[in-house]
């Protein structure tokens, strides 16, 4: 698939996974946007909170990402993480319409609570993780969110019934192809 459109969005993007099952359930793409204007005290991610600029990757270029991943590996849905995502939300609302098309199930996390997250893009999401991390309210044992305060919103009933602890999904992937990618709950010693 060739995807064509005149729409000159771009996006600021830390890092890609096209196949991964340490970002929610089933095989899945992530993507880190780069940017945060949150600043979690302990992010799990430092290096994805300044705003400079990582990889200018087009509409077009991440939507035919999506579909090579979806036919090559068969992911089921993507997960939008960072860096904060909702940092570029005009091209993230476009982003995920066009995932949808694909039938694409989309996880996103954000610091920002979902009373903050615009309408337009939550009817696009099929699940949210929102709140910002919290060190002190650290959960480790907890599948989906790093603190206590978080919330997980099923906003359609896509992943309604995924019942996934922290013990059952896959710990950490590491992925080696332009380069090494290393995500989820992996301990280096």
């Amino acid at each position: 698939m060739k995807y064509h459109s005149a729409s000159n969005v771009y996006f600021n993007i830390a890092n890609i996974n096209r196949c991964t099952g340490s970002e929610g359930p089933f095989k899945r793409m992530a993507i880190w946007f780069q940017g945060c204007n949150i600043y979690c005290k302990s992010c799990c991610n430092p290096e994805l909170q300044p705003f400079r600029l990582a990889h200018l990757v087009s509409l077009e270029e991440l939507i035919e990402i999506a579909f090579r991943a979806k036919e090559e590996f068969s992911i089921e849905g993507v997960t939008l993480t960072g860096g904060e995502p909702t940092m570029q939300i005009i091209g993230l609302i476009k982003l995920c319409a066009e995932f949808k098309k694909l039938d694409l199930g989309i996880i996103l996390y954000s610091g920002n609570k979902i009373f903050d997250i615009p309408q337009e893009l939550l009817k696009l999401i099929d699940l949210l993780v929102d709140g910002m991390y919290i060190e002190e309210f650290k959960e480790p044992g907890a599948a989906m969110k790093g603190s206590k305060n978080q919330d997980i919103h099923h906003l359609t009933k896509r992943y309604l019934n995924i019942k996934q602890n922290k013990e059952d999904r896959i710990h950490g992937s590491i992925n080696i192809n332009d380069g090494a990618i290393i995500n989820g709950d992996v301990l280096l010693f």
